[in-house]
């Protein structure tokens, strides 16, 4: 039963990492870099939304920082996309800063938890 409820969970970790990767690639295609972008957005909703908590439940200091830390770079990452797109110029809006802060957070996350990751890709036998 377990390993049925840790499954869909899956299908939204992947898609964001990918979305993630696909979103760097697209720099230089913009219309494909706003839609991937838009795409990532909508999986990272889903993605916190296949967890039962956002903020973990032991409230010390260092995993509620982070958490807040990678929510505020994918807001400060979508809202200046959006900035950007509306034609606010390079030089007002620095649209690479929080890019690359999250991307370095979701680099540091998928290391910190990949034994809980590589779990949900591998179930251990008898289950």
């Amino acid at each position: 039963m377990a390993a049925v409820r840790r499954r869909p969970g899956l299908w939204f970790d992947l898609p964001v990492a990918l979305l993630l990767i696909l979103c760097w690639m697209t720099i230089p295609l913009v219309v494909a870099h706003l839609v991937t972008g838009l795409l990532l957005t909508a999986g990272l909703v889903l993605h916190l939304c296949t967890r039962r908590t956002v903020f973990p439940r032991r409230r010390t200091f260092r995993p509620v920082v982070a958490a807040a830390i990678l929510l505020a770079a994918a807001a400060l990452t979508l809202l200046t996309g959006l900035l950007r797109w509306a034609g606010v110029p390079r030089e007002v809006v620095f649209h690479a800063v929080p890019s690359y802060l999250l991307v370095a957070f979701a680099i540091w996350h998928v290391v910190r938890r990949r034994r809980a990751l590589l779990a949900r890709i591998r179930p251990r036998a008898g289950r």
